[in-house]
């Protein structure tokens, strides 16, 4: 999941290309593109770049919630959702999830 997601977040996209060619004996030197990540915060998309821990409690913030009248417990239910950010449905493209608004109910 955090490879799928990396470029959300702080991670370098390109470390598993470096490792190939890098000399083993240097130390590891970070790619341009998380050089600029880093530098600005922003993804190539203009989203704020994340931490992992920061971009699950995003996802933690969606809800569904099936509701009733209090009055009336046996009564018709609805269905209450919060809408996904723009973050978090860049999340379900990356993961390749149905839309969080698509969902059936």
């Amino acid at each position: 999941m955090r490879r799928a997601l990396g470029s959300l977040l702080y991670a370098d996209e390109e470390m598993e290309r470096l490792r190939r060619t890098r000399d083993p004996v240097l130390p590891a030197e970070a790619s341009e593109s998380v050089k600029v990540k880093k530098a600005e915060h922003r993804t190539q998309d203009g989203l704020m770049v994340q931490k992992y821990s920061s971009l699950l409690d995003s996802l933690n913030t969606l809800s569904r919630n099936t509701c009733r009248m209090k009055d009336e417990p046996d009564g018709p239910s609805f269905v209450v959702e919060t809408e996904a950010n723009d973050l978090q449905q860049r999340v379900f493209e990356l993961l390749k999830c149905t839309q969080y608004d698509e969902r059936p109910v």
